[in-house]
C-alpha cells in the first residue's frame, strides 16, 4: 500500500515538473517572439514629428525623448518591490521581484518571483498575438492560478502592458493614424490607442519640465467584490526619473485599483533596478 502511494505522489510530481516546465518553455518562447519585434530601422527620434500635438503631450515627448534619440520598439525591465494579493485593509504586502519585456502593441511578458515561507510564489501575466495568460505556482510546482486565453484577458492585458508603455517606451506611443492624442487640461493629455479590435485611452500628468506624474485610465478588470469584468479606473503615481539611452524613464512606480478614488489600493509599488532597449 505505501509503495503504491509512493509511486502516485512520484508520478504526480513529475506530471507537475512537466507542467511546469512546458509553461517556461512557452514563456521563453513567446519573449523570443515579442523580442524579434524589434524594428525601428534606425529611425530617430525628431521633434517636428511631434509638431501637431497638443501642447501638454508636446511637453512629455520633449521630456521624455532626447531629440536624435533612436526609436525604439521593445523594452526589457528588471525590478524589486511589494506585492499585494490583499485589500486595503489589509494589504500584507511581500517581497517581490520581476522581469518584463513590452513590445507594443503586440504584447508583453511579466515574469516574477514573489513572498516567503509558505507564501512564494513564481509565475507571469503575458499577452502576445495569439493568446494571453496569468499562470501562477505555490513553491514552483502547485499550480495555484491559471487564467487567460479570452477577450476579457486580452483586453485586461491590453490596458496594462500598453499603459506601462507610455512611460516605460515613449517611443511606441508617438502619433500616428492607430495613436491619438488630444488635451484635456493645462498639465492634461490623453492617448487614445487602437490595435485590432481592441481600443485604450491613458490619461497623463505633466509638470511644468514635462515629467509625467500620474497615469490614469479605465482599465477591463474582475478585481471586484462580484468578480465581474467591466471598466474600472486604474493608475498610479511615477516617479525617480532616469535617462537610459536618451530616454528619461521613471524607476519608481506605485500602482493599484479604483485609483483617483477613496478606494484606490495600490497593491504594486516597484523600482526599477535596469531597463534595456534590445538591438
Amino acid at each position: 500500500m505505501l509503495l503504491t502511494i509512493g509511486i502516485i505522489l512520484f508520478l504526480i510530481i513529475l506530471v507537475l515538473i512537466g507542467w511546469r516546465l512546458k509553461d517556461e518553455q512557452e514563456t521563453k518562447t513567446v519573449w523570443s517572439e515579442l523580442k524579434s519585434k524589434n524594428d525601428h530601422r534606425g529611425e530617430k527620434f525628431d521633434l517636428a514629428r511631434i509638431e501637431t500635438l497638443p501642447e501638454p503631450a508636446k511637453r512629455f515627448f520633449r521630456f521624455a525623448i532626447q531629440e536624435g534619440t533612436p526609436i525604439r520598439n521593445v523594452v526589457e525591465l528588471e525590478m524589486r518591490g511589494e506585492f499585494s494579493l490583499g485589500t486595503k485593509e489589509k494589504p500584507n504586502y511581500m517581497p517581490m521581484k520581476a522581469k518584463q519585456i513590452i513590445s507594443p502593441p503586440y504584447g508583453f511578458i511579466w515574469k516574477v518571483s514573489a513572498g516567503s515561507g509558505l507564501m512564494q510564489f513564481v509565475g507571469s501575466d503575458a499577452s502576445y498575438p495569439k493568446g494571453s495568460w496569468s499562470r501562477f505556482w505555490l513553491f514552483g510546482i502547485i499550480p495555484v492560478a491559471r487564467a487567460g486565453g479570452n477577450k476579457d484577458h486580452k483586453l485586461s492585458s491590453f490596458g496594462r502592458y500598453m499603459s506601462e508603455a507610455l512611460f516605460w517606451l515613449p517611443s511606441s506611443v508617438l502619433p500616428s493614424e492607430n495613436i491619438i492624442w488630444k488635451e484635456l487640461g493645462p498639465d492634461h493629455a490623453q492617448a487614445t490607442i487602437k490595435h485590432q479590435d481592441m481600443e485604450l485611452s491613458v490619461d497623463i500628468v505633466v509638470d511644468n519640465e514635462g515629467t509625467p506624474t500620474t497615469i490614469r485610465f479605465q482599465r477591463w478588470t474582475n478585481a471586484n467584490s462580484d468578480g465581474e469584468f467591466r471598466f474600472q479606473p486604474f493608475g498610479g503615481y511615477l516617479s525617480d526619473f532616469k535617462n537610459f539611452d536618451g530616454y528619461m524613464l521613471p524607476t519608481s512606480i506605485e500602482a493599484g485599483n479604483n485609483f483617483g478614488t477613496d478606494d484606490y489600493f495600490p497593491f504594486f509599488k516597484v523600482k526599477v533596478l535596469d531597463i534595456d532597449f534590445p538591438r
